[in-house]
């Protein structure tokens, strides 16, 4: 992981581009990647931790009453995260989580399924995984998997 935040933060400084982070299932798990790399100052703008329902909408706008016929753990949340973030952040990347990493279902969703919402300059896009193991392998794989289609993604 720490090799792959690298790459994503050394492509973002060569390229003058910056990036910020909604992390609702990974509790700045993402954003402790980013900022063990020396240099992440330059571009990591930032990150918002909405852990919970209620702060979706405190914080970012989100409205409610569509977070509650889409929940939380749906793709819908996942754009509107990354989407919000951005409005917030102002960074050229954003990326947002939200999953279950378990141990029971939530919102009628298994244990690992997750998705991640990207806000960045040629669009929006919204990954859906389905990842097995414990609860910090599945936030643990969520991240890698995150820091990965940033730099495939980087432009």
């Amino acid at each position: 992981m720490n090799e792959l935040a690298h790459q994503v933060v050394t492509k973002l400084a060569a390229k003058n581009q910056t990036l910020a982070a909604v992390e609702s299932f990974t509790g700045g798990q993402f954003a402790s990647a980013i900022t063990a790399i020396p240099g992440a100052s330059f571009v990591f703008h930032g990150g918002i931790i909405p852990y919970q329902t209620s702060q979706k909408v405190h914080l970012l706008g989100l409205d409610e009453s569509e977070l509650l016929h889409h929940g939380v753990v749906s793709s819908w949340c996942a754009k509107e995260l990354a989407l919000h973030g951005h409005r917030v952040m102002k960074a050229d990347y954003v990326i947002s989580f939200t999953g279950n990493a378990g141990p029971s279902s939530c919102d009628h969703q298994p244990v690992g399924r997750v998705y991640l919402g990207f806000h960045y300059p040629q669009g929006e896009r919204v990954l859906a995984l389905d990842l097995t193991g414990t609860r910090a392998e599945i936030q643990a794989s969520a991240v890698t998997i995150a820091l990965q289609q940033l730099l495939d993604w980087i432009q």
